[in-house]
């Protein structure tokens, strides 16, 4: 499940953002936990994270009751580390007010 999580995120928008292969970006995302994120029983992305610093790759728009894997992870990272971060390109319009939603600033 792992391998397909990362597959989905990596073509759920990341790919033309990561100036790596998807076997290059397979051995760079090695080190970073992978919370399959799941709609109507497909994997349409995933969470990855490394220590407080989250991110979110998904191939489509996620029914509300299939963000929970999202929260999920975001709280649990605040519980760990008192707090979460993230990093996007300021064209990502979409992404950033997804990010805002979510608490992020």
């Amino acid at each position: 499940m792992r391998d397909e999580a990362i597959e989905a995120l990596y073509h759920a928008g990341i790919e033309p953002e990561v100036p790596n292969s998807w076997e290059q970006f397979k051995v760079f995302i090695k080190d970073w936990e992978i919370f399959p994120v799941m709609d109507s029983g497909e994997i349409i992305g995933a969470v990855m994270r490394q220590g407080s610093e989250l991110h979110v790759g998904l191939k489509r728009r996620p029914a509300a009751s299939t963000r929970g894997v999202i929260r999920a992870t975001l709280m649990d990272t605040i519980k760990r580390f008192g707090f979460a971060t993230t990093r996007l390109f300021r064209r990502h319009v979409k992404e950033r007010a997804f990010c805002e939603r979510l608490g992020f600033r």
